[in-house]
């Protein structure tokens, strides 16, 4: 849907995400810094520039050498918030709109973000919110940016040898939901076609972030990616 190094402006990314009603709201989220669409969080972030309507300078920076976006939530934000929890685990995917000067109505798309690292109370202007470090995955081609999650009519069991954490990062799907729970959006069954991984034929867990990287990174044994990741 959205290509990396593109230029959209808020109407036109509303009209990509609602084809039949293709008339963005006149306020709410839509004209703020970032909004929820189903399984998408879309970021509108300004960079080494304060926004042009914002009470806030936040201090967004990206690295176009290394593919790091630092970015920071609302005022308030913090690791818990479903949203913000949404993004770290990977129930949420983060697409990146940046800009440089704020009276530009027009956002270059950079791609998909997987989390690296992030920090609560974290202040802007004396206000407390949240830092996220995202590795930015560029999306060249239109079918590469299509939602990855796998439809629950097509999901597969996980293999009983594994626990329930993703065979990747180690994100524990029980202790951040409090108990057993069924194949979600963040959990997603992923089977094993390398015939050289030692995992082949293995149907094993992963998170939506470890899904997203795999296919980023062209890997299809999810152990080399944890050692790129580590």
């Amino acid at each position: 849907m959205f290509i990396s190094g593109h230029e959209y402006t808020r109407r036109e990314i509303y009209g990509m995400l609602h084809p039949s009603n293709p008339s963005m709201p006149g306020g709410g989220n839509w004209l703020t810094g970032y909004v929820v669409e189903g399984t998408r969080l879309i970021a509108f972030c300004n960079i080494d520039t304060p926004g042009r309507n914002d009470a806030f300078d936040y201090p967004n920076r990206f690295d176009a050498t290394t593919n790091i976006l630092t970015w920071y939530g609302k005022n308030k934000a913090h690791s818990e918030q479903p949203v913000i929890k949404g993004i770290l685990i990977g129930s949420l995917d983060f697409h990146a709109f940046v800009r440089w000067n704020p009276k530009d109505p027009k956002f270059t798309y950079l791609g998909q973000g997987i989390p690296k690292s992030f920090r609560d109370d974290v202040y802007v202007d004396g206000n407390p919110t949240i830092e996220i470090e995202f590795s930015i995955h560029p999306v060249l081609e239109a079918s590469q940016a299509e939602n990855r999650r796998t439809p629950a009519s097509q999901k597969m069991a996980i293999d009983s040898e594994f626990e329930s954490e993703c065979i990747v990062c180690g994100f524990n799907f029980e202790a951040a939901y409090g108990g057993p729970i069924d194949a979600t959006a963040c959990l997603i069954p992923y089977h094993v076609t390398d015939k050289s991984s030692r995992l082949h034929e293995k149907v094993v867990p992963l998170c939506g972030n470890c899904r997203i990287a795999i296919d980023a990174l062209e890997e299809t044994d999810p152990l080399e990616l944890v050692k790129i990741i580590n």
